[in-house]
Parts: C-alpha cells; structure tokens; sequence
C-alpha cells in the first residue's frame, strides 16, 4: 500500500515532534550523534518550530557513522530504512506511516575535506542549470562545535553559529519564503562532486 507524502501541518498535533523526540532517543541511546539541518534547522531557529510546509525530517550525520549498523538500529522505529547514493554522497532514508501519510527522515551524510564538509547530491534535472551532480558546501568550522535549540521541550544540536549557517545556507533566511523547489533557495550550491 502506498502512502500519501503530506506537508506537516498535514499531520495530528504533535505526532512529528513524538517521532523526531523517539529518534533522538535511539540515536542518544546508541551513541550516533546527529544535528538539524536544511528546513528543520531554518523552522527551530527563525520560529521555533518545524515548518508547517516541509514534508521530511532533514538530519545530518558526518561521515564516521557506521551507516549498516545506523540501519540496523533505527529498523525497528521504522517500517523501512535504506541506504542511497554514492560513495561520498550517502543518504539514510528511514520512513514510517502515521496514519495513511508518510513520515520521511532524510538522512544526510557530511563528508570532510580539508577545511570544507560537503554533502554530495543527484541534483535532478528540475535544477535551473540542469546539473545531474552538484554538492553543497561549508566551511568546517560550522561543524566543529554545536549549538543547541529547543523544539517542544526537547534539546536538539545544529550547526554552529546557527545564524550565520543559516545565512551561508538560505542568504536572507529571516523572511519566511516559500518553494516548490529546494534547489532555488540554496546558496552553498556548486556543480559537481567533491
């Protein structure tokens, strides 16, 4: 049976937030660090909640994790988790029904090369240059320490100093925008894998 991919504010009052506080519990219990990112990390800072118009969970991990055995441990949470991508551009993919819709964690690995952590991805042809490979791109230092924001009552780690993350990631990211597209609103963007 398929289930429907639905926006947030698409789901009951709260279950998100249960299933993010359940995975940061197994995540803790297991010793896999993990920080917020993406439109998770945008929705906690500017307003201290997810963004009612995402539909996935964006998580990142750096690249010590062992992704089998991340597969193994989150198996049981989950009705399915799988391992995509290329080497140096992996992503967990961990889904689960909550009432006929679909809740998706995307799992981004954060890769390291000298002074710069990077995600790989296939960027789809919907990306205004039409790249197939392109990577987004930090600085380490964001990556080097953390900070912690509150959703609900639960303590969640992201890129450190957040704002100025989020402004590497989104330039003028206090001012709530909308896309149908992702790719639009990334500024850390380049053609081509490190």
């Amino acid at each position: 049976m398929a289930f429907e991919i639905v926006k947030f504010n698409e789901f009951k009052k709260d279950s998100i937030l249960k299933e993010l506080e359940a995975f940061k519990k197994v995540m803790l219990k297991n010793n896999v660090n993990f920080f917020l990112l993406g439109g998770c990390c945008l929705g906690v800072v500017r307003e201290g909640k997810l963004l009612s118009h995402d539909k996935d969970i964006d998580i990142g991990i750096l690249e010590d994790v062992d992704l089998n055995n991340l597969q193994k441990i989150l198996s049981p949470m989950f009705d399915t988790v799988h391992i995509t991508g290329l080497e140096r551009g992996k992503i967990v993919w961990a889904k689960k029904e909550i009432d006929g819709k679909l809740l998706i964690f995307e799992i981004q690995v954060h890769y390291k090369k000298d002074d710069v952590i990077f995600m790989n991805r296939d960027m789809g042809k919907s990306f205004k240059e039409g790249w197939r490979e392109g990577r987004i791109q930090w600085d380490a230092k964001y990556f080097n320490t953390f900070e912690t924001v509150k959703l609900g009552e639960v303590e969640y780690l992201v890129p450190a100093p957040k704002e100025e993350y989020l402004t590497v990631q989104h330039g003028d990211w206090k001012t709530p925008k909308q896309y149908g597209d992702w790719r639009y609103n990334i500024k850390n963007l380049f053609k081509g894998w490190l």
